[in-house]
């Protein structure tokens, strides 16, 4: 049976080693293209260790610290710089915000038990905040985030950028002090104003002795 060369075609004796045309020996012609076929057959090798390549840095969310918490779960999970962490009570001295009305204080006590704390006015496209002020009158003047209470080895108080502002007045002044600019730590007594909203601040009574 004539073999036929694979290069250029030519039909050769059944017994031929080289090609009487091209010179070119029939064996190794063959392997070569069997060779060749076999590589385009399998071009999905590749990918597999591409994937492993990405896949590799997941590893690092399996190393875990002795309490079980991975590294990558501390990074992922720490608070990002100027966003408040969630609310702490350890060490936190109570108090109290007494709503003033006509210059008299009334029945309505805000607790402060927990820093740090948002009051404002609910506003369904920001959602909730911590102390909520819309139903009490004079709540026109109150933003949505209007200002913040907080522990830092003190009880203080700061405005959020809000439209009408936050006022502070001594309890051994006669004034409000100028609308506040950054924040203020709050003593026994003092008055705070949330726009026209007023209220006195009070430590508990071991606290305030």
């Amino acid at each position: 049976m004539p073999l036929t060369c694979t290069t250029c075609n030519a039909e050769n004796p059944d017994a031929a080693v080289f090609c009487e045309e091209c010179g070119i020996e029939l064996g190794d012609s063959d392997v070569g293209l069997d060779t060749a076929s076999a590589l385009e057959a399998e071009p999905l090798a590749e990918p597999d260790s591409l994937e492993e390549t990405v896949l590799e840095p997941v590893a690092v969310a399996d190393d875990q610290d002795e309490g079980g918490t991975s590294n990558l779960d501390e990074v992922l999970h720490a608070p990002e710089a100027g966003v408040p962490m969630e609310p702490a009570t350890t060490g936190i001295p109570p108090a109290s915000l007494t709503l003033i009305s006509f210059g008299q204080s009334t029945d309505t006590v805000i607790p402060l038990k927990t820093s740090p704390l948002m009051l404002g006015k609910f506003d369904p496209a920001q959602g909730p905040i911590d102390i909520d002020l819309s139903n009490l009158p004079g709540n026109e003047y109150l933003s949505r985030r209007h200002g913040e209470l907080f522990f830092d080895d003190g009880w203080t108080v700061r405005d959020l950028g809000s439209t009408n502002g936050v006022f502070v007045r001594r309890s051994k002044d006669s004034n409000f002090l100028p609308r506040l600019q950054g924040p203020m730590k709050l003593e026994d007594g003092d008055e705070v104003a949330f726009g026209n909203l007023r209220f006195v601040f009070r430590l508990s009574s071991d606290q305030s002795e």
